[in-house]
């Protein structure tokens, strides 16, 4: 089905399930039977040379998926974005990134307090080039046919940790003067970073779709990571993390955070942000899953939309848990058969 008339049957009901008091939406992310081509490891990959051949591939890639997704009936829409790893989300604020073969890393340019200095909110920042020339390229080359969804980001604690390293950790107790003008400067980035993203990515009715490819109502933003909570303890979170991180949500009306498992006893200090309104709750290897985490911190994320990554398993077991909550479920197909079963599932929990 074409991009006009996905949005025009879906948004709807995307818009629908935000007014209501309980529902879900589904989004298949992945089909496992699919065919489709296999990336090049990221460090395989010369930026900013070989970028708009890049940006081709993944494009590509999201034609090849759609065009098999004809049986599936879910809530997602048709986007793609810049993907680079993980490290643009600083590398936009300076500095450079270390390539794997499947993400990316910032390498730490602030190793002394005499270099804060370097960090410049700027137009010519390498990276921050290659991703805004990247979203208009996208934009510009999958008109009328795929949407544009942010890339995401990190919390200002997030951003002072790629840009500084895990010296961070002791800096909260030797430097905080000096970690908190750090943070400080993240935090104004990080606005920064989301206001060009918004003005190359594209509107769509009022909202903005994020980067776990989420349709988002208003003036909204994310997805953010609070990963670095998993190194630091509630009290330390309030003084170094929570305050900055208001201070960008105050400025939107939904924000998207990133949690996981291990960073749990900060859950409570997070939740506590207004406009934290959708919560995607991570599957960890070493760590209580997404569902078992939201059992556990039911009362904290009260009156929140979390996100899960289920199993058809582990969603019929939750079922009667999940029946008066406010989901969305993120869905890894063997085949469009079984997205189709779960779709049904998923519907059928609040009568289709």
């Amino acid at each position: 089905m074409e991009l006009k008339k996905l949005v025009e049957k879906r948004l709807p009901v995307i818009k629908d399930f935000y007014k209501s008091k309980c529902g879900a939406l589904i989004n298949v992310s992945s089909v496992a039977s699919f065919n489709e081509k296999k990336a090049r490891p990221l460090s395989d990959w010369n930026f900013p040379s070989d970028l708009y051949t890049y940006l081709d591939t993944i494009i590509e890639t999201a034609e090849q998926h759609w065009k098999q997704r004809d049986g599936i009936d879910d809530d997602l829409l048709p986007s793609v974005c810049p993907w680079f790893g993980i490290a643009e989300h600083s590398a936009v604020m300076g500095g450079d990134m270390h390539f794997t073969d499947i993400t990316s890393f910032q390498i730490p340019f602030v190793t002394g307090w005499d270099k804060l200095d370097s960090i410049v909110l700027s137009e010519d920042n390498k990276w921050f080039k290659i991703l805004m020339d990247s979203f208009r390229y996208m934009r510009e080359k999958t008109e009328g046919r795929f949407l544009v969804r942010l890339r995401g980001g990190e919390s200002p604690l997030d951003m002072a940790n790629a840009i500084r390293g895990n010296v961070i950790f002791t800096d909260m107790y030797d430097y905080p003067d000096e970690f908190k003008k750090l943070l400080d400067i993240c935090e104004k980035g990080l606005r920064w970073y989301f206001e060009h993203q918004k003005k190359n990515s594209g509107e769509l009715d009022g909202g903005w779709i994020s980067g776990y490819s989420v349709w988002m109502p208003g003036n909204s933003a994310g997805h953010l990571s609070e990963d670095a909570t998993v190194m630091c303890s509630p009290a330390m979170y309030r003084e170094f993390g929570k305050s900055y991180t208001e201070r960008f949500c105050a400025a939107h009306d939904n924000v998207m955070i990133h949690l996981h498992g291990a960073g749990r006893h900060a859950f409570k200090e997070i939740a506590g942000i207004p406009q934290f309104t959708i919560i995607e709750l991570t599957n960890d290897p070493k760590s209580p899953g997404g569902i078992e985490l939201f059992k556990e911190y039911e009362n904290i994320f009260e009156n929140k939309i979390i996100m899960l990554h289920l199993t058809g398993k582990e969603f019929e077991e939750n079922r009667n848990f999940l029946a008066s909550k406010k989901i969305i479920v993120d869905y890894a197909a063997r085949s469009v058969e079984d997205a189709a079963a779960m779709i049904k599932s998923v519907r059928d929990l609040h009568g289709g």
